[in-house]
């Protein structure tokens, strides 16, 4: 059977059991630029839904976790991030959802393994999450402020800002996760 890709189903298979010999290693968070894994150590089972077998263990993020996170986020807001550009802020959201889009197969079918999903509906959601994506990326270096006329002898000038980090505990794979993401970077 050919899906409408470049790959076939074989070649997905192979990539997803190769994709799960990482996942046995992979910490669960990303935070201050590295992969780290949780305080405590913790693990769950990650089930396939169509025969209830464990597909893989991965690591459990705890409150410490999070509480890191936050820090680390809280820091590079308050650092580097907000000496970015919202030129590159945007570049950056693009790229992400140039590399969803060229690994848009291989994330179906580890969305599809893992909530039972057909793989034709896993890359539609993969799909909006690069929409998403792009078009947050394209509101990066758009976002003005405006005069507010309230009485002809004040001058009231609103900025949007973004006004700090944030840490999301994925249950699942899907645009919301994008649109949190997105909407903290822009």
């Amino acid at each position: 059977m050919k899906l409408q890709s470049d790959h076939n189903a074989t070649d997905i298979l192979v990539r997803w059991t190769q994709l799960l010999d990482i996942l046995a290693d992979c910490p669960p968070s990303f935070i201050n630029n590295e992969f780290v894994k949780g305080q405590e150590g913790k693990t769950f089972d990650v089930i396939n839904p169509s025969d209830e077998s464990v597909i893989t263990q991965v690591h459990e993020a705890t409150e410490k976790d999070v509480d890191i996170a936050v820090a680390a986020a809280r820091k590079a807001f308050e650092g580097s991030w907000r000496q970015e550009t919202p030129e590159n802020r945007g570049k950056l959201l693009v790229n992400l959802a140039n590399l969803f889009e060229k690994n848009i197969d291989l994330l179906a079918a580890v969305e599809s393994l893992d909530n039972g999903k057909a793989i034709s509906m896993a890359k539609v959601d993969i799909s909006m999450c690069v929409g998403c994506l792009r078009y947050y990326g394209g509101w990066a270096d758009k976002i003005t402020g405006k005069v507010i006329d309230t009485t002809p002898d004040t001058f009231n000038y609103v900025k949007k800002e973004p006004i700090g980090g944030m840490y999301r505990l994925a249950e699942h794979f899907g645009r919301h996760l994008c649109l949190k993401v997105s909407r903290f970077l822009r």
